[in-house]
């Protein structure tokens, strides 16, 4: 869709229809190219390591940090301190990646790519499958693919990335594919939650992307049979989100919509 639109249209259109959402998108692509980020708070927060990268195994909030072992000997909670994991989760998410891609597509700036690359290095070398608190939940594993697989879309449709930069991306995602099968967040009939959809829509999402294999041909189809049970499953007879939180039934709506696109 995004290489059929005319760029200086695009930022025309933004500029006009959408000022607020340009103005934000512009202030949080300049504090990442400063080290700052957003996640889970209502200020700015310096997540730089000093090392060119972000301190993607800490709560950047409280300085609490988790260590690079196998993810299932790590705590999820820490009782003698006030550190939230989900910080951690959040920032790995590479829910700025796509904000990068939509950058460089709007203003032509290469720079945005190059701090793509240069970060998501990074967390592949800190992060190696399957060490470290950003393997702990199958939900943020599967939302951290959808988000890298739809930035390298949007980064294509100004310019291919490098061909050795996407070998060792698929390769990392293809380990999340795996991953999330393993461990899909199931509690049982009528009581899975929104993490479930997550799983399955990265499950789906991973599948097409490597539907020449077997596996992926597997989770495309287990995924897509899954989520028709639990858009039903989980949804009330009045149309709400059985979990009953407005913020849920928000964003298990835009799961079902977009696994609709998808498909």
């Amino acid at each position: 869709i995004f290489s059929k639109v005319n760029r200086s249209y695009a930022r025309e259109r933004l500029a006009h229809a959408h000022p607020q959402a340009l103005a934000e998108l512009q202030e949080r692509t300049r504090a990442l190219h400063a080290g700052h980020v957003k996640e889970l708070s209502s200020s700015f927060i310096d997540a730089r390591d000093g090392n060119g990268g972000f301190r993607w195994h800490e709560d950047i909030k409280t300085g609490v940090s988790w260590d690079k072992t196998h993810y299932l000997r790590l705590p999820v909670i820490r009782r003698n301190d006030e550190s939230d994991i989900k910080t951690v989760w959040e920032l790995s998410r590479f829910h700025f990646g796509i904000w990068l891609a939509q950058m460089e597509f709007i203003t032509g700036e290469s720079c945005h790519r190059e701090l793509f690359i240069r970060l998501l290095d990074i967390w592949q070398l800190q992060n190696p499958y399957p060490l470290g608190p950003n393997w702990m939940c199958p939900m943020d594993v599967a939302l951290r693919a959808i988000n890298i697989l739809a930035a390298i879309e949007l980064f294509h449709a100004t310019a291919p990335l490098p061909s050795p930069f996407l070998s060792a991306v698929y390769a990392s995602l293809y380990q999340h594919g795996v991953h999330i099968r393993a461990n899909l967040e199931v509690v049982g009939s009528g009581l899975n939650t929104n993490h479930y959809l997550a799983d399955l829509l990265g499950l789906l999402t991973l599948g097409k992307r490597f539907e020449c294999l077997p596996e992926a041909e597997e989770w495309m189809e287990f995924a897509s049979r899954e989520l028709e049970r639990e858009i039903v499953a989980q949804t009330t007879d009045d149309g709400f989100c059985h979990e009953s939180s407005a913020c849920y039934h928000l964003m298990v709506a835009e799961y079902y919509l977009y696994a609709l696109m998808f498909c």
